[in-house]
């Protein structure tokens, strides 16, 4: 179980955004696999103060040192559905005792951009930070250009 805090200047916001989110396992490690649940919020200051939330499952695949997860969730605004559902993939391999690498991409069927990002984790027993690049596929090609440094802690509790 966790909490995230992700701060980063978005692609076409006025503001910086907040991401933030919890997440709590329910089976752990079955045969090298987990199932987690949890919800996820945006934020963008200088925007709306409608705040959209995404509650997802995730499946993990592998271990402490290399693992895959799979999620798929569905964004609501005020408790409605609100458009298509989105999926994710993110891998990460262990560095060090104390680093990770890390990848993620996200797709939304019909989106046309897709989002993602590539980094480094670093970890302790109950806090973990990440630094890296945000970017955006979009028509068939990666625009690393549109690259955007995030910073991302995380709480296990």
């Amino acid at each position: 179980s966790g909490g995230t805090l992700l701060l980063f200047e978005s692609f076409e916001s006025t503001g910086p955004i907040i991401f933030f989110g919890a997440k709590g396992r329910i089976v752990d490690q079955l045969d090298g696999a987990s199932l987690a649940i949890g919800v996820s919020g945006v934020s963008a200051f200088g925007e709306t103060s409608t705040v959209p939330m995404l509650p997802y499952a995730v499946v993990t695949i592998g271990n402490a040192d290399a693992n895959v997860s799979f999620l798929g969730g569905y964004p609501m605004i005020l408790g409605e559905a609100e458009g298509t559902p989105l999926f994710a993939f993110s891998g990460q391999t262990r560095l060090s005792t104390t680093v990770k690498f890390l990848i993620d991409a996200m797709w939304v069927p019909d989106g046309g951009v897709l989002p993602g990002l590539i980094g480094l984790r670093f970890f302790g027993p109950k806090i973990s930070g990440d630094i890296g690049l945000m970017f955006e596929f979009g028509e068939g090609e990666m625009m690393i250009g549109s690259g955007i440094p995030y910073v991302n802690l995380t709480i296990y509790f």
